[in-house]
């Protein structure tokens, strides 16, 4: 299965380029055909000349994520304007990671090198990384230990590794292999785009205690690169090879941590799975598939059979794939009856890149790509991850992102990454392993004052579950650049341990206040023109907040709006004699005067329904509880007055606009 899904991705991946290449030459052709843009396309041209002449630009690589699963290590710009961290922010940071991840390290090479965190580079390896600098982009010193689960020997293994790096690497320049008593070793030096930096690597593969193992070490220089990178294959690297060949020994390198965390891992998904009544669950790969002048789409997905449930899971996935199907489409047309997208010629003839003799239309095709794979199958619980990759244009066209979904199948019911954590202080715990992922990887802002909880808390998601642990998936854009792809954060079994559910937990903490952060409140619940207004404009919290001065889309006619989303409340209340769990959420208004609100809602498909707002008084609502089907609080109010009211559904009947309050 996975070899075929392999093959399908290289397809896409192929199609795509093609995709990107056409698309482009249309382009082109339809700025040539426009007279009216010849003078534009000159002056841009003109414009383009001079900014690469002005700056050098590193080539873009072809796939960031694969060179992130050989090291962590990655550019950073030298134009920065970010403050320098202090060393007492630093030492926070290496704190949070150390508590997080066991705060083990390993000698070699004479450096001392502390564990910066764990990946799962493809199915059945679990890696650990060790770094000089465990907050650095791109260390002097790191090495990475890969442990493979499945049976794989130690020349399969050197035999993929030699493919690999020879599609990685940027600019090989030395490459030297050996080999003894069924251990490998390869020896490299790649030079950056200018040979202004070289990374060496020495990497050892080799079977040990019925599993096979890659160790690989890498070194980063810059100066004098270009003689380093010669030196280093030739002789520099002897100096460290007799520390590779002692597979009994590792007088350099302690195994002993990682590979208690690898087993361990397993021992964990192996017990929960001893029992899996569904672990020969089979499916058949379904296609949709078009190609015109309007429509690039390559789609596949599974569709499940042999068990009770399974039309219930085939009714999610299709949801997912003809629903963003749909929504493309939607968008596309609506492009097109768009006036602002076409002109009328001086000889009064319509013009418009949807319409003539083209093979294919740029601006209005629907592009759209989607692979799968089924990760696991523990406790009776399958995970799956589907990629929708879709193309818009540009220079960073192509953009995919992961939809996951977790299905019980001994109950027939979907699980959200919200219902899979239980334990004492699991919240606390999910967020520290977040934050130390974060703060040492490659993501737009990884300041300890912008990696707050209701950042952490916003994006949680996608999630998986496979051989060695849990896998959290965030989109291009939200922590990375779009270059970068989806960013994942794996999590060995070991460190969530004791909050990890594999079931339905009840908990609905995280989804509550995910949901309270991105809160989208209609036009007849909204306040944002006046205090206890109604029917102002519409609009949507982002990360809790609406219409704050350092906001992008600050405005001085609207008020300002925050949810105080760590004071809410939830309770059940009787709808039409069915309990239903209903949350109440404080949020401050300020504008020329201050004041409160309470927004109520109610939890339904993983999502907050709002359905009714209370407007309080100019002190913040207190001793709030939802008990007797009733929700009480209290407030002062703007004569000073210390107000107690009760609140309920009319005839128990949990509508929106329905709530009436004494």
């Amino acid at each position: 299965m996975d070899k075929n899904l392999n093959n399908h991705q290289e397809e896409i991946d192929d199609e795509k380029y093609k995709l990107a290449y056409r698309k482009e030459m249309e382009k082109v052709k339809q700025i040539f055909l426009n007279k009216r843009s010849v003078v534009i396309f000159i002056l841009v041209f003109a414009v383009l000349i001079f900014v690469a002449n002005k700056y050098k630009q590193t080539p873009l690589e072809e796939n960031i994520n694969s060179i992130s699963n050989t090291s962590s290590a990655s550019v950073i710009s030298e134009e920065s304007n970010e403050p320098e961290e202090t060393a007492a922010e630093k030492n926070e940071k290496i704190k949070i990671i150390s508590d997080v991840l066991g705060g083990h390290q390993i000698r070699f090479a004479d450096q001392d090198l502390k564990l910066k965190g764990f990946f799962n580079p493809e199915d059945g390896v679990m890696s650990a990384i060790y770094s000089d600098d465990i907050l650095s982009y791109q260390p002097e010193h790191e090495i990475t230990i890969h442990q493979y689960y499945n049976k794989i020997s130690a020349s399969e293994v050197f035999d993929k590794e030699l493919l690999h790096q020879a599609k990685i690497s940027y600019n090989s320049r030395y490459l030297k292999t050996n080999q003894y008593d069924d251990n490998y070793l390869i020896i490299l030096s790649d030079l950056n785009y200018d040979s202004s930096a070289v990374s060496l690597y020495l990497i050892k593969i080799f079977e040990k205690d019925s599993r096979t193992y890659k160790i690989s070490y890498q070194k980063n220089i810059s100066e004098d690169a270009v003689n380093i990178a010669k030196t280093w294959v030739d002789e520099d690297y002897k100096i460290l090879v007799d520390e590779f060949k002692d597979i009994d020994a590792f007088s350099s390198i302690d195994l002993g941590y990682v590979q208690k965390i690898f087993n361990d891992s397993l021992k964990i998904k192996e017990k929960l799975s001893k029992n899996n009544i569904y672990k020969d669950v089979k499916w058949e790969t379904k296609t949709i598939k078009e190609d015109n002048a309007y429509a690039d789409i390559s789609l596949e997905y599974p569709e499940f059979k042999g068990f009770y449930s399974a039309n219930s899971l085939n009714k999610i996935i299709t949801d997912i794939i003809l629903g963003t199907l749909e929504e493309d489409r939607k968008s596309i047309e609506d492009w097109k009856k768009d006036e602002k997208n076409s002109y009328t010629d001086d000889e009064g003839k319509v013009i418009s890149d949807c319409y003539g003799d083209q093979d294919y239309f740029y601006s209005c095709s629907v592009n759209l790509y989607s692979s799968f794979k089924v990760k696991s199958i523990i406790n009776d619980v399958i995970s799956i991850e589907i990629i929708l990759t879709d193309y818009t244009g540009g220079g960073n066209g192509n953009h995919s992102y992961p939809k996951t979904i977790i299905y019980d199948l001994k109950n027939g019911k979907q699980l959200f990454v919200d219902d899979i954590f239980c334990g004492n202080d699991y919240l606390k715990k999910v967020k520290d392993v977040l934050r130390a992922n974060l703060i040492n990887g490659s993501v737009f802002d990884n300041s300890l004052g912008y990696l707050t909880d209701e950042v952490l808390l916003s994006y949680l998601r996608e999630a998986s579950f496979n051989d060695f642990g849990l896998t959290l998936s965030f989109s291009p854009y939200i922590f990375t650049p779009g270059a970068y792809g989806i960013y994942d954060i794996f999590i060995p079994y070991t460190v969530l341990e004791n909050n990890l559910c594999f079931k339905d937990s009840g908990n609905n903490e995280i989804l509550i206040k995910r949901n309270l952060l991105h809160l989208d409140v209609p036009a007849k619940l909204s306040d944002t023109c006046g205090f206890m207004a109604d029917n102002c404009d519409s609009f949507s919290f982002y990360e809790g907040k609406f219409n704050e001065l350092d906001d992008y889309y600050f405005t001085k006619d609207k008020a300002s709006i925050s949810v105080l989303f760590n004071d809410y409340k939830v309770g059940n209340m009787l709808n039409g004699g069915k309990n239903e769990q209903i949350v109440v959420a404080p949020y401050s208004w300020q504008w020329a005067s201050s004041g409160y609100g309470l927004y109520v809602l109610k939890i339904e498909n993983n999502n907050l329904v709002l359905l009714s707002r209370i407007d309080v008084g100019k002190g913040l609502p207190e001793n709030i509880k939802i008990e007797n089907n009733k929700i009480y609080f209290s407030y002062i109010n703007l004569d000073d007055s210390e107000i107690s009211r009760k609140c309920y559904f009319k005839d128990n009947k949990i509508e929106e606009k329905n709530l009436i309050c004494n």
